[in-house]
This record gives C-alpha cells, structure tokens and sequence, in this order.
C-alpha cells in the first residue's frame, strides 16, 4: 500500500465519527477497514455476510447462490442417482435415501441462499449510499468492545 501522510488523519475522523455514532445508541454499527483501504463504519445491513470467519468464507451473492444451487442438486441427484444404480432385483431402497439428504442438506442449502440475499441486500445499499465493500479487518464491533485485552 503506498505511503499516505493523510491516512492516519482520515482514520482518526473515522475512529471518531464511529465511536460518536455508537455512543448515539447505534451499538451495531463496524469499524471496518473497506478494500480501499479506509477505515468506514458500517451497519450489519450494509456489511453484509460475516467476513470475520476461518479458512475461505464465501462472501459474494453469486459464490452463495451457487453453493445454494449445488447443494439442491445433491439433495435431488443423489437419490436419484442411487435409486437408478439398484438393480431391479435389489427391491425398492430405504425411504432414508430420500429423508436424510432433505433434512441435510437442504437446511444447508437454505442457509446459503439466505447468506446470498444478505449480501445482495448488503451490495445494493452500499452503492446506494456510496461505500466500498468491507475487508475481514474489523477494528471495532459490538463484539470487541467492551472485551477486555488478555490483561494487558
């Protein structure tokens, strides 16, 4: 990132403006480091899908509605699937193979669609009010508030 003598000054107005708006009553509300490198506070609506995760979150709309869409496949392929491999001879397969991938994976599947309607929500106000998409480097939240720091 390239040296910029007025960041810290731009920061500190953001720092300021977050903690006035939080202490206004609106405790929702992020300090998060936006993809421009500004520091910007959201709230959850225009955040959007938890960036804060371990390993590889899915944070796009469409990377959501895509795990939503494959999940459903395998709720309907792999019965299926199976059913056709059976040999007429094996008999009629357990209503299992249809119940267990319903109650599986299609609460997974509609999870990741919800996820998919958040953060298209999320985009849609965030270009509507003029703000760029956040980062996982969250500064302050209503989680790491009031948190003491390991004693120090």
């Amino acid at each position: 990132m390239v040296n910029d003598p007025q960041q810290d000054s731009r920061d500190a107005a953001a720092t300021a403006w977050h903690k006035q708006a939080v202490a206004a009553g609106q405790t929702e509300r992020m300090l998060v480091r936006a993809v421009n490198g500004e520091l910007v506070s959201y709230l959850p609506e225009e955040y959007g899908v938890a960036r804060m995760t371990y390993g590889s979150p899915i944070t796009s709309a469409a990377g959501n509605w895509v795990m939503a869409g494959l999940l459903v496949a395998l709720t309907v392929g792999l019965p299926v699937s199976v059913t056709l491999r059976l040999s007429p001879s094996a008999g009629t397969p357990s209503p299992w193979l249809w119940i267990a991938p319903i109650l599986i994976l299609l609460p997974l599947a509609g999870y990741f669609a919800w996820q998919a309607r958040k953060e298209s929500r999320a985009v849609g106000l965030r270009r509507k009010r003029g703000l760029p998409a956040p980062t996982s480097q969250t500064i302050e939240s209503k989680w790491t508030r009031d948190r003491p720091s390991n004693g120090r």
